[in-house]
């Protein structure tokens, strides 16, 4: 799970600043951002397969388990607003709500 929290904040910190018309131009960024997006697809898949009770805590995690599948075999497919729309709008959500079940998974203090 952490290792997609820590993929969506590298996105998140390489998207700072930019526009969608940078991303749009941008090859290496498209790169970046689509490899850390099956990262996280990835992530989400193994625990949907190992814990179905955390992976139902996390919203869209079907859609993000899509967007992995679309990376991986139909990349062609993928628009750059596509992209950018997810970034923008379900990415921190994905971000937070990973954050969360990090947080209550670790032990309490003595």
């Amino acid at each position: 799970m952490s290792d997609a929290g820590a993929a969506g904040r590298y996105i998140q910190d390489k998207v700072s600043g930019r526009t969608i018309d940078d991303y749009r131009r941008d090859e290496d960024l498209r790169l970046i951002v689509e490899r850390k997006f099956e990262v996280i697809g990835e992530s989400i898949v193994r625990i949907r397969d190992h814990d179905p009770v955390t992976v139902a805590r996390i919203t869209d995690f079907q859609k993000i388990i899509g967007l992995r599948n679309v990376l991986a075999h139909a990349y062609e497919d993928v628009a750059a607003e596509q992209m950018w729309a997810t970034i923008q709008d379900s990415l921190p959500r994905l971000i937070a709500e990973v954050r969360d079940i990090l947080a209550d998974d670790e032990p309490e203090g003595p």
